[in-house]
């Protein structure tokens, strides 16, 4: 998967297929050299951000999630165009704020109504008042009815305070405004103490809150800190966990730090002692407090699991197990939060990841999973407070969703693209292994084609979220979709390679093609899209690109004579050595208005697919790209 995401206190972009250059402010940034925000303007964030936005959207093509593992969804709430981070809740409502700047829109928070946890829905968003517009608000926490927003790369304040007692009608009660910390990437609220992690230093600021009351809110901005931890491992400080009078704080490539904080009322928090790591990213200890767990946000990052041996005013740190997906299956892990001795866990590119922790040994054994993401940042932060039967998940692109992990799941595959040379993409048909990418799938089993998006506008309208069923297939293995699951299952024990057409299959198109059988009602998704238009819809006639001796490439991005070739070759001699497979060529809609009974493909290659290509060829348009009509078979 395509994947960008920030490397924990700077702003940097990675691609596995591509590259993105940085202005010189941003790479140093990046680096972690401090450079003023007034060095790069917000409309140039805002331009590099939706340059990230159009390689996340669009170049990323053909994507399978990983089927959940003893979860199902529940509900699932998207709404805004920009960029989602962490995620916090009270119960009632999640919050989830957007990043600010990556996504070019002003910092803001969405209340989301969770009380029915089928169907989330958008209650509220708070917009944060000058002069914070333009902060990246990434982290929040709820309590004491109040709700702590991190103000990163804002040049005025550290955080903000919104009283959220009444959600719908929530206020700013006050900033807070430390000098020297104006870099605050992540916080954490605990007993009235707010403490800030510095994502540009190795310092904690800790503010005291227990005389803060919302009703009667401070005429300025607070600007006292209780204390001030320096020094709180050599490079910067990413993350803090405050538990049981002890902090825990991610020093990034310094590692993991640990302080005493029981007295932070009284007294400045004492160092009880650290352990090395490369680019430790977030933690959180078991509810005894006997072990502790580190994320390590950097390419094969993944999970830790340290045991504490207490000494006499100091401790000790002792891996006890680890567990990693490889850089090219998942980029890294990003944060952990454990309840007990389970450890919820959101992992970019594979979702929420759930383990439980042996409470002698250590060890992990993993006990669910749900993958979020088929694109773009993917699962950022994980909410488990409201039970594994309500579990909150934040996707950078796809907003919330809420998964439950009390269910016993059998997994199985969605289809899976099928070889070359059928792999590549098609006008009118969607080549898919119906048995998944284990190939363990069984031979009978339905497959549901949802239709996503358009990836051109104008094109699809009005059909976004239409289920459709593949039916028996024929002797070619060509199966014509419908609109209701047909009544007996289909059969594919013939069908190695399944080739899925009908009148919503139509080029410029995303679907959704999943696996559903009696043991389990749907497998997770598998993404692919028909035929894109590089420029404008009078390029859908390309189809091949050049024939290499044994077989034709993939389009190419122009209609040209090849294309007219590669159909013409089929159409006189289909088993010819230049000639393509039906669903390549195959694209002449057998409308009613031509005397058929049907908008889709008729499966065979004849003149009148040779027609269409010379009229592509000439630069005709789409003939109906438009699903009016639509109701196959």
């Amino acid at each position: 998967m395509s994947f960008f995401g920030k490397r924990g206190y700077g702003i940097l972009y990675e691609f596995r297929r591509g590259q993105v250059f940085l202005p010189k402010e941003l790479y140093e940034f990046s680096k972690g050299k401090n450079i003023s925000k007034s060095r790069l303007s917000h409309q140039e964030t805002a331009a590099l951000a939706y340059a990230v936005l159009w390689l996340v959207v669009f170049g990323n093509t053909v994507i399978a999630l990983d089927p959940p593992f003893n979860s199902v969804e529940v509900g699932h709430w998207d709404g805004y165009f920009g960029l989602y981070c962490d995620i916090t809740s009270d119960g009632q409502y999640a919050y989830l704020p957007n990043w600010g700047g990556a996504d070019g829109q002003t910092a803001r928070i969405h209340f989301v109504d969770i009380s029915d946890p089928a169907n989330p829905f958008l209650a509220n968003t708070f917009f944060l008042p000058p002069p914070n517009v333009f902060a990246s608000a990434q982290d929040v926490k709820v309590g004491d009815g109040m709700l702590f927003v991190a103000l990163e790369s804002d040049p005025n304040d550290s955080a903000a305070i919104i009283d959220i007692r009444d959600p719908l009608n929530a206020t700013l009660i006050t900033t807070v405004s430390i000098a020297g910390l104006k870099f605050i990437h992540n916080l954490f609220y605990d007993n009235g103490f707010l403490y800030l992690a510095d994502g540009s230093t190795p310092r904690v600021g800790i503010v005291d809150l227990t005389a803060l009351d919302p009703d009667n809110p401070p005429a300025s901005p607070i600007t006292s800190p209780k204390w001030i931890l320096n020094n709180v491992g050599s490079s910067v400080v990413h993350d803090i966990t405050v538990v049981d009078g002890r902090l825990y704080a991610a020093g990034w490539n310094s590692g993991l730090w640990i302080y005493d904080v029981s007295d932070v009322a009284n007294t400045i928090p004492t160092l009880l002692g650290s352990v090395g790591g490369s680019s430790t990213h977030s933690m959180w200890p078991t509810g005894d407090g006997r072990f502790v767990v580190t994320g390590e946000e950097r390419g094969g990052g993944g999970i830790k699991v340290y045991k504490i041996i207490e000494g006499a005013g100091s401790l000790t740190l002792e891996l006890r197990d680890s567990f990693a997906y490889g850089a090219l299956e998942a980029f890294s892990v990003h944060n952990q939060i454990i309840v007990g001795n389970r450890l919820y866990n959101s992992w970019y590119e594979k979702g929420l990841q759930v383990f439980d922790i042996n409470a002698f040994a250590g060890t992990l054994t993993l006990v669910a999973t749900f993958d979020t993401s088929d694109s773009g940042l993917g699962n950022w932060g994980v909410y488990p407070f409201l039970g594994d039967e309500k579990i909150l998940l934040s996707n950078g692109t796809e907003g919330l969703y809420i998964v439950d992990i009390t269910v016993t799941t059998i997994t199985v595959d969605p289809p899976s693209p099928a070889p070359a040379p059928h792999d590549i993409r098609k006008n009118r048909y969607i080549s898919v292994d119906p048995r998944g990418a284990s190939g363990e799938n069984p031979d009978v089993h339905h497959i549901s084609v949802t239709l996503d998006r358009s990836m051109v506008p104008g094109v699809q309208t009005g059909h976004g979220g239409s289920v459709w069923w593949a039916n028996d297939p024929d002797a070619n293995c060509i199966s014509i979709l419908g609109p209701t699951q047909p009544a007996s299952e289909p059969n594919w024990a013939a069908c190695p390679i399944l080739h899925l057409t009908g009148c919503p299959i139509i080029p410029t198109t995303r679907y959704r093609i999943a696996t559903v059988t009696d043991a389990v009602p749907t497998s997770a998704d598998f993404v692919t899209e028909t035929q894109l238009l590089p420029a404008e819809n009078k390029w859908w006639g390309d189809c091949v690109g050049f024939f290499t001796g044994s077989e034709w490439t993939g389009p190419q991005g122009v209609t040209n004579f090849d294309d007219v070739n590669a159909c013409l070759r089929t159409f006189i001699n289909s088993a010819g050595i230049n000639a393509t497979h039906t669903s390549v060529t195959d694209i002449h809609p057998n409308r009613p208005d031509l005397g058929g009974v049907s908008v889709h493909p008729n499966k065979q290659v004849s003149i009148d697919d040779v027609f269409q290509f010379i009229l592509a060829f000439q630069g005709d348009e789409y003939p109906g790209g438009d699903l009016a009509g639509c109701t196959d078979p």
